[in-house]
């Protein structure tokens, strides 16, 4: 027999009562967490995953550093242990397709695996001089004194270009015409920009130096089978590590000509997602092995990220992280929670990406400045990042087993 039919106008008022629910639950859902296109998107980098406790995080913690991140603006934040990954978040509007810009974070994620690059195929010694690259140099009694090391460590005298600066419309003469003319910037950094102490003797952060780098590499390069930087890292780092193309970009996507050397900007115009930038940090926190197999020179490596502290040349940057490498080194204990052997890559606003070897770690931070939109050394990794991500760590991770 039949259902009445009372209850059975009941019993389809209730089901579509249901299905309203769980429209509801899927929209808010789907709008507080953007898809991603699924195993056609050409961006996203594949991780193996494992839950963190698997890797000696906890969960629980590892959900209040998003909060704790969130809450200063950032936009992606995600936890590799083991090479694993095992935390990932994003804000709304951000997921894993996107790249994010880097600012100055590109002097760890592009110039340092280029430098890395030439060290291993020694095209290039950390020690050389500029100047056995760039002629001009010679004859200078100050520029002939600069070393491949000097430039990479903020320790050249190169005079830095302050473009929060620029981009308020406050610089003038050599400085205004650096900014507005990216296509000179290679240029006027070997040629013109002033040197403002001894190479070597001191620190004192210099942008303007990575140009000259490049100019440098672009030397150094001229008989290698692969002149261009992008095609470079392309070809022997992203694409076998994993990296679609589209996951990543450099030199503001621009390529230049000095003099029919094919020349990109290395230490600024970088954009990675989240993901692409974590798989950077494996393969230096790996020393260059990539599936048991040693793709680029360990021992380079560990010359690249030696660091040396230097006394600052301006005043107020005594307790900043000691450079090395195109990265920033605690081998000082600027960041008190970290361990020594702690590294970062980080740019304007908050950029961060972390490497501790000891712990087996690779952190991401993306997005807006978590206190100014301009905080760049100053921004406040260590309370709001590196000591709640150091609480998270309750075990070890399955490699250190």
């Amino acid at each position: 027999m039949g259902a009445h039919p009372r209850a059975r106008r009941r019993l389809l008022l209730l089901l579509a009562a249901v299905g309203l629910m769980l429209a509801v639950v899927v929209t808010s859902a789907a709008l507080r967490t953007p898809r991603i296109k699924g195993a056609m998107s050409k961006r996203v980098v594949r991780w193996e995953r494992a839950l963190p406790g698997q890797e000696g995080l906890d969960p629980e913690t590892l959900a209040q550093v998003s909060r704790i991140l969130e809450r200063g603006g950032a936009e992606t934040f995600l936890v590799v242990r083991g090479g694993r990954l095992v935390h990932e978040w994003y804000a709304p509007g951000w997921n894993a397709e996107q790249r994010h810009y880097t600012a100055a974070q590109a002097k760890a994620v592009v110039a340092s695996p280029l430098v890395w690059l030439a060290l291993s195929d020694g095209y290039v010694g950390f020690d050389d001089p500029g100047s056995e690259h760039l002629p001009s140099w010679r004859s200078d009694p100050v520029r002939s004194k600069i070393l491949v090391r000097h430039l990479l460590s903020h320790s050249s005298g190169i005079e830095n270009v302050e473009f929060t600066a620029g981009e308020a419309g406050e610089l003038g003469g050599w400085q205004g015409a650096y900014f507005e003319q990216p296509a000179t910037r290679f240029r006027s950094a070997v040629e013109e920009v002033p040197i403002i102490f001894t190479p070597g003797s001191r620190y004192a952060y210099s942008g303007v130096a990575f140009y000259a780098l490049a100019y440098v590499l672009g030397r150094a390069l001229e008989a290698a089978p692969e002149r261009d930087f992008e095609a470079l890292l392309r070809d022997r780092l992203m694409r076998p590590l994993g990296i679609p193309d589209e996951a990543w970009e450099m030199s503001y996507g621009e390529s230049y000509d000095a003099e029919g050397i094919p020349l990109r900007a290395v230490g600024s115009g970088a954009g990675f997602t989240a993901r692409a930038l974590a798989r950077v940090g494996q393969l230096f926190l790996d020393e260059g092995r990539l599936n048991g197999q040693e793709v680029v020179s360990g021992q380079q490596l560990r010359r690249l990220l030696s660091p040396r502290r230097l006394p600052p040349f301006h005043e107020g940057h005594e307790a900043d992280p000691v450079p090395a490498g195109g990265w920033w080194t605690n081998a000082s204990g600027a960041w008190a929670s970290l361990p020594s052997d702690a590294y970062a890559g980080i740019g304007r606003g908050g950029q961060m990406l972390l490497v501790v070897p000891s712990l087996d770690l690779v952190a991401v931070r993306s997005g807006r400045g978590m206190n100014s939109e301009n905080c760049f050394l100053d921004c406040p990794y260590e309370s709001e990042m590196f000591e709640p991500l150091m609480n998270a760590v309750v075990g070890s991770g399955s490699r250190e087993r």
